[in-house]
């Protein structure tokens, strides 16, 4: 029907819908013969013509398609593309090929952000432990060196104390001794 409509219409360019587009993936394994097929019919070849994101398909051509259908084929659908039962043509499925990548894409990155969102607050973690870590490691310290001031205080006050009984008990043993000799020296 595609060709026989697509002959009618002579310069007007036509949409070949999903089944088209696919026969012509399947004529394109032998172009040979593919060629010959128009040649033996003294028809036009077909040329695929690719539709996509950077030559969507022509508006006008669905029309032309609708057009000639409606008067070779009037009780015929014209041709459409994305068939539940063909799957959709090359064109939407290379948009579809596209999309998929990009969501893939997109997953990867959304995984990778998340891996290395997970690494720093793993790292931020062992930081701020490592951290408080240190901060006991400085608290035990500060903790021993005060013990040894005050030890150090106390033995300081305990010696100062120790001369001073010292010093208080050869005063005490020299005026005694003074005592001493002053009473020989009044009995004698």
């Amino acid at each position: 029907r595609y060709i026989a409509a697509a002959s009618w219409a002579g310069l007007q360019r036509l949409s070949p819908g999903a089944m088209a587009d696919l026969a012509w993936h399947a004529h394109q394994t032998d172009p040979t013969r593919y060629a010959a097929y128009f040649a033996d019919r003294q028809l036009p070849m077909m040329d695929h013509e690719p539709c996509g994101e950077l030559n969507p398909a022509d508006a006008a051509w669905l029309t032309n398609s609708a057009a000639a259908w409606a008067t070779l084929f009037p009780h015929v659908p014209p041709p459409a593309y994305g068939s539940h039962s063909l799957g959709p043509c090359c064109c939407c499925a290379d948009q579809k090929i596209a999309e998929d990548k990009r969501i893939k894409e997109e997953a990867e990155r959304r995984r990778a952000a998340a891996a290395t969102a997970r690494q720093r607050e793993a790292e931020a973690k062992a930081a701020a432990e490592a951290e408080r870590q240190r901060a006991r490691e400085r608290a035990r310290l500060d903790e021993a060196e005060r013990k040894a001031e005050a030890a150090s205080a106390e033995a300081a006050r305990l010696t100062a104390e120790a001369k001073a009984r010292e010093a208080a008990e050869a005063k005490e043993a020299k005026l005694k001794r003074a005592k001493e000799a002053a009473a020989k020296a009044e009995e004698a």
